[in-house]
């Protein structure tokens, strides 16, 4: 990968001798090698811009590619400019090309509208809004834990989107959906946006059941639609019961409708 190397201290010098339309080195008056760098160091693949006889009608651009003393490996005739001689003494500087404005523009909207197919590795998108998207076999974030069903029960929805208890409930519960300890489930939705939970209980000999749902600690401003228009009574016995919630939000204050689910698995 080409990387673009600048100075925003280099010092221009001249060319300690002549060189012709072909050569790919150059010299540089004495001692003058690192400053016209700016102190850059170069490493492969990197590239740093020079104009040989600026402003002349004999100008051309360079690639720097590597220096070694006085002595600059060069790429000749970039940014639309032509290899050419120079003579001994001809000015060397560091310049900053129409070619680098182009790199810059087509680096950014690569960044900001790229196109055909994209990886993404150890990305975090925020609120992202993604349009048609065609989604083979999503994974999606459990919890497995060895607790048993009781009391309040805390789902996270920033860490998981399904959490399985794999010990027998030992009480009925309530369900408390929330973003996390510190993220309300409030701050996280839009109105007109929805989530889907869902909550795995296993039973052993007593049907233990939901009896309460909150979002963010409350059942203030809660709607639960059952299916089928039947609240759950009672849980299965020997079984693993799962609850499901499409949880929308309806409006600011907030408020939610929530279509819900119990079916049973043995």
């Amino acid at each position: 990968m080409t990387v673009r190397k600048y100075s925003t201290v280099s010092l221009e010098t001249t060319l300690a001798s002549s060189i012709n339309s072909s050569v790919t080195s150059a010299t540089v008056a004495t001692g003058t090698g690192t400053t016209l760098l700016g102190g850059i160091t170069l490493t492969a693949g990197d590239i740093f811009l020079c104009a040989i006889d600026p402003d002349t009608s004999s100008e051309e651009i360079v690639y720097v590619t590597a220096r070694s003393g006085d002595i600059l490996t060069i790429t000749r005739g970039q940014a639309g400019t032509s290899a050419i001689a120079h003579s001994t003494g001809a000015t060397i500087q560091h310049v900053f090309t129409g070619e680098d404005a182009q790199h810059f523009e087509d680096q950014t909207n690569l960044a900001v509208y790229p196109t055909g197919a994209q990886t993404l590795v150890s990305k975090t998108l925020t609120a992202p809004i993604i349009n048609n998207p065609r989604m083979k076999s999503p994974e999606e974030a459990t919890l497995v834990t060895a607790v048993a069903a009781t009391g309040t029960v805390n789902f996270d929805a920033n860490t998981q989107s399904d959490i399985y208890y794999t010990t027998n409930a030992s009480a009925n519960w309530t369900l408390n959906v929330r973003g996390d300890g510190s993220t309300t489930l409030a701050s996280m939705l839009d109105v007109g946006d929805s989530i889907t939970v869902a909550f795995k209980v296993t039973n052993g000999a007593t049907a233990y059941y939901q009896t309460g749902f909150n979002i963010d600690g409350t059942a203030t401003g809660v709607t639960v639609k059952w299916q089928g228009g039947l609240t759950p009574s009672a849980g299965n016995i020997n079984a693993v019961d799962i609850y499901t919630f499409n949880i929308v939000k309806t409006a600011a204050t907030p408020t939610y409708t929530v279509f819900a689910s119990q079916t049973k698995f043995v």
